[in-house]
Parts: structure tokens; C-alpha cells; sequence
């Protein structure tokens, strides 16, 4: 053991750190229309640039949708998520320009705080070399990789996380004040930047009682812990709710289609679905076996660890619907799991060790190749032409209405508007006279193909009423005709 405790030489964390950044920054200069949850991304995206054109002032986060509900120039603030990364995304553009990359390239340089603070927290727990192997698994696991290059807030959520924990370990260990007031700030900030990383609160109060004892919850002021990220959590909704009340209303904070439903819990194929994200998304494969044999090996902060895997768990069959379909919400259970499996890696006799290290390490990666990894990097060129079509065929001022989800395409058109549900209900000529009644000037898809499939007959039917403006493989652009309010 002496050997795998030792510490590993300075080079180690900063090759990790070099890898880290340059695994993710291949795609970096993509359109937002990637299929890795190009909406989300365009949203965050709208949130930025419009900081970066109507001012920066923090509290009030503005998006492009949906624009009919006001006159044209009328602000669309919503309620987000603390704004924090797209307002500095927006400082940056400020030097720059307003490029998607710059977005990118700020989630991966997070993704880098991370794989440094995994490091210094595996030293904590259990010597470099465990934190050099938390970190590797970090850096090279699949879900990290694209979501943590990807125009969100979770790569700075989980830098906040991780330092948070972190920094509360550090406290445990040496009782240094500074460290007691990181883990206190950046537990504050994580579910600030995204809600779901209110689960910290639980290591971190761990850690006051493991420094201090039950007894160390009679004084007031240990409260702050868990009283200071709620308190924040909760004004900052009260505002964010406020604001979704009173402007725009289709980007919900913790939304998500299906965030919690509890009625999948009963369903076996939400459980089926459930293990295949986990066990492969998340886990690749050797990482739960791993796991499961670093719970055998108990190390300083280890309760703070178990706390911390425990929450980010149980957060993941809570928002069972996100879980399952939106893949970023698995993200908290990274960390805590590649600590986890790095002491599963501690094996005594060294040959069992590197076997154990390159499964970890190197388990994630036949999943780079797969389709089920390279498909969320592909962008639609049918969806690019339509964008370029309508930033080019319609006035600046006039409001788009797009279809499939299409914040993407309301985003890299540069235009306000709304977008058309796929769901059946939604395709239908109606909707379209409703948009047209409220104000929007035209239609675009890139996903025509939606259009001439069997569910969207009624609506080829009122669009062939239409005048088509352009068009070409896989997209169409439609003037819509002027309805009476």
C-alpha cells in the first residue's frame, strides 16, 4: 500500500489537465444544432447573447422565445437558472464577439477545474496516484467529455461541486479556515448555477459533523451549511419565478420534459432504461465493479465521499424523466464515482493495480467510436441551410415561427419567435393560424421530413396554401398569411 499511496510526481495533474482540455475541444467551433440537446444549448446561448446586447445586468437573463407574447422589441426576460456562466460568456464576447465557441471553451476550462480538484481530493483521500486515476476516468468518460465542452451551465456546476467537497474534506483533515469558507461559498454558487446540485448540502454537512461531532450542531451558526444554499436556492427562485410570471414562459428552472415523474417508477421499462444509462453512459462498463470494491478499502474523508455518491444517486432516480432522456443530468454522479472506482484501483499487488487502472481508465473509451457517442456531435446540414435562409429572406424584425423544438434554429437565425411541437397534437394546421394570429410572419423546418411523414398530412395540406419562399433538401421556408387579431 505504501506504494500506492505515494504521492504522484507534478507532471501527472498537468498532463491530466492538458488532456482534459483537448479532448474537448474537437467540435468546439460547431453551429448550435448538434443533436446533443442542441435546444438546451441554444437557450443558454440566447441568454448570452443577449446580455451581451441589451446590457449585463445579472438578475435579468433574456431569451428569443417566445417573442408573440410582447411588440417585437420588447424584452423576453425568463426564469433561468442563475445566469452566471452565460453572463461571463457574455463579458468574453465582449472582447471577442459573440462566437458559440467561446461558450464551449469556457464549460471545458470548468471540465479542467474539475479533473484538478478530483486530483487534489484523491490525494486527500488516499494518495496521487488515486486522484491521478479519478481524474484520468473523469477526463476520458464519454458523458464528460460532450457535455462538459457543450454551451451549459453543468461543467460549472460541478467545478463548484467538486471544490465544495473538496475544499470540506481539506477542512476535516486540517481545520484550515479558508478551506471552511471555499466549501461554504462554492456549496452556495453549485445549486445556484444549476438546481440539482442542491444534494451538497449533505457532504458538506457530513464533514461538520465528522470534524465536530453532532454537539456541533447546537450552534446556530453551523446552520449556514445547509440554511445558506437553500436561502439563495429559494430567492433566487422567488425572482426567477417572478420573472417567468411576468415575461417569457418556456424556459422553466429545473424544468425539463418530465423532470420528475413518479409515475415511471412503476413501469419496467423505465427500469431497464435506467440500468442501460447508468451502467453504460455513466458507469462504461468496469467503473460499478470498481466502485463497488472501493467501498472495501475505507479512507480518510470516506463518509464525506458515501454522502456525496449517495445524493448525487438518489438525485438521479428522483428526476427519473431527465434521467433517462436528458443525459447531462448524470453528470453529478462522475466525480463521486470516479473517486469511488480509484480506490477500487488500490489493489496490493501491483500487477492487479495497472490491470485495475487501465480498465478504469481506459473502459470509457470503445464508447468514443460508437454511434451512440458520435451522434451527439452531428449537426443537420438541412437545419444550417434553413437558418442561413432565414437570416437572409426575412427582416430582422419579424418573428419566426420554427418547428421541431426549434430554439436551435430561432437561435442560429439570429430571429424572436416560437416553435412547433412534433407531438401530433401539435401538427396541425392550427397551430399555425395561431401563430399567424399572434403575429408571426413566417415558418421554417429543417426537419421537413417530419412534415412529409403521414402525422404531418394536415399540415403539408395548409402549408401548400402557403407562399414557399425557399427550400431545399430536408427544409423549407413559408410565409405565413396575415390573420386578424
Amino acid at each position: 500500500m505504501a506504494e500506492a499511496s505515494r504521492a504522484a510526481p507534478w507532471w501527472v495533474p498537468a498532463s491530466l489537465a492538458l488532456w482534459c482540455l483537448l479532448v474537448r475541444l474537437p467540435g468546439h467551433d460547431l453551429p448550435l444544432l448538434e443533436e446533443g440537446h442542441a435546444w438546451r444549448q441554444s437557450v443558454t446561448a440566447m441568454l448570452a447573447r443577449n446580455f451581451h446586447r441589451h446590457g449585463y445586468r445579472l438578475p435579468w437573463p433574456e431569451i428569443d422565445v417566445p417573442g408573440h407574447q410582447q411588440p417585437a422589441g420588447a424584452p423576453a426576460y425568463t426564469n433561468s437558472e442563475f445566469p452566471l456562466y452565460p453572463w461571463t460568456v457574455a463579458l468574453v464576447y465582449h472582447l471577442t464577439g459573440v462566437h458559440e465557441s467561446v461558450g464551449r471553451l469556457l464549460a471545458a476550462l470548468a471540465a479542467v477545474v474539475v479533473t484538478l480538484a478530483l486530483y487534489a481530493l484523491g490525494n486527500r483521500l488516499g494518495g496521487g496516484w488515486l486522484g491521478a486515476v479519478a481524474a484520468g476516468w473523469w477526463a476520458l468518460q464519454p458523458l464528460s467529455i460532450f457535455y462538459t465542452r457543450a454551451f451549459l451551465p453543468e461543467a460549472w456546476m460541478l467545478a463548484a461541486t467538486v471544490l465544495a467537497v473538496a475544499a470540506a474534506v481539506r477542512w476535516v483533515a486540517v481545520g484550515d479556515r479558508w478551506a471552511a469558507g471555499l466549501a461554504l461559498g462554492c456549496g452556495t454558487l453549485a445549486p445556484l448555477l444549476k438546481q440539482p446540485a442542491i444534494g451538497v448540502v449533505l457532504p458538506l454537512a457530513v464533514a461538520v459533523t465528522v470534524r465536530e461531532g453532532w454537539a456541533a450542531w447546537r450552534r446556530p451558526r453551523r446552520w449556514l451549511v445547509v440554511a445558506l444554499p437553500l436561502l439563495a436556492c429559494l430567492a433566487w427562485d422567488r425572482w426567477a419565478g417572478w420573472l417567468g410570471t411576468h415575461y417569457a414562459g418556456h424556459f422553466a428552472v429545473g424544468g425539463g420534459s418530465g423532470l420528475i415523474n413518479p409515475s415511471l417508477w412503476s413501469q419496467p421499462t423505465f427500469w431497464r432504461r435506467l440500468a442501460a444509462v447508468l451502467l453504460l453512459l455513466v458507469g462504461c462498463g468496469s467503473a460499478p465493479l470498481l466502485a463497488l470494491c472501493g467501498l472495501r478499502r475505507p479512507q480518510d474523508g470516506q463518509a464525506v465521499l458515501l454522502a456525496w455518491a449517495g445524493v448525487a444517486l438518489a438525485g438521479a432516480l428522483v428526476a427519473n424523466g431527465a434521467t433517462v432522456t436528458h443525459y447531462y443530468y448524470n453528470l453529478a454522479l462522475l466525480p463521486p464515482l470516479a473517486l469511488l472506482l480509484a480506490q477500487g484501483c488500490t489493489w496490493p499487488r501491483p500487477r492487479l493495480r495497472w490491470i485495475a487502472v487501465l480498465l478504469a481508465v481506459g473502459g470509457p473509451l470503445w464508447l468514443l467510436d460508437t454511434g451512440l457517442v458520435t451522434s451527439w456531435y452531428d449537426v443537420r446540414g438541412s437545419e444550417v441551410a434553413a437558418a442561413a435562409a432565414v437570416r437572409r429572406l426575412t427582416p430582422p424584425g419579424d418573428l419566426v415561427y420554427t418547428h421541431c423544438y426549434g430554439t436551435q434554429l430561432l437561435y442560429a437565425a439570429d430571429r424572436r419567435g416560437d416553435f412547433l411541437i412534433t407531438e401530433p397534437s401539435f401538427m396541425e394546421p392550427r397551430s399555425l393560424r395561431d401563430a399567424a394570429q399572434a403575429g408571426l410572419r413566417w415558418f421554417v423546418s429543417g426537419r421537413r421530413d417530419l412534415i412529409d411523414s403521414p402525422a404531418g398530412a394536415a399540415l403539408r395540406g395548409y402549408l401548400a396554401g402557403c407562399r414557399e419562399v425557399a427550400g431545399g433538401p430536408g427544409w423549407g421556408l413559408w410565409q405565413l398569411p396575415e390573420v386578424p387579431r
